[in-house]
């Protein structure tokens, strides 16, 4: 009688061992096509310059420079710039005055810039904006003069 008990327990163990060491079916696997694509870059540097003419500027020995008060122009003086649709799209600061005696009181700014525009307005202070095409903005540079005919 014990033997009886024995063999369907054996059985069952040899199924179970037997289905155990066989090599799956293969699952179908559904294809999937990914679509990349590049977007160009809308990020950029606008590096500018303001030029104040040597009539309305003040000298220093350190050869620095500055705007006569008459004008709005001087280190620190904030920077905007708008895309054109007037969304504000990126600031600076005019950094310190360079004297040239050639040129005048030369202020720099660098402005970060998102926005794919083709025009942006650049405002000094509270003075009117200039617009300046993306490509001046971008990559040549360009300077915004004062008391300049």
């Amino acid at each position: 009688m014990n033997f009886v008990r024995f063999v369907p327990l054996l059985a069952a163990f040899v199924t179970v061992a037997a289905c155990a060491s066989e090599k799956p079916a293969a699952v179908p696997v559904a294809s999937t096509t990914i679509a990349t694509s590049t977007v160009a870059s809308t990020r950029f540097l606008m590096s500018g310059q303001v030029l104040v003419h040597p009539t309305y500027t003040i000298t220093e020995d350190d050869g620095s420079c500055d705007a006569m008060p008459a004008l709005p122009i001087s280190e620190r003086v904030f920077v905007s710039v708008a895309d054109d649709q007037g969304r504000k799209v990126g600031t600076a600061s005019l950094q310190d005055g360079t004297w040239h005696t050639d040129r005048g009181c030369l202020f720099r700014f660098v402005a970060p810039v998102d926005s794919p525009a083709a025009y942006f307005d650049v405002q000094i202070g509270d003075e009117e904006p200039v617009t300046i095409s993306r490509d001046e903005a971008s990559k040549r540079g360009f300077a915004i003069g004062y008391g300049y005919n």
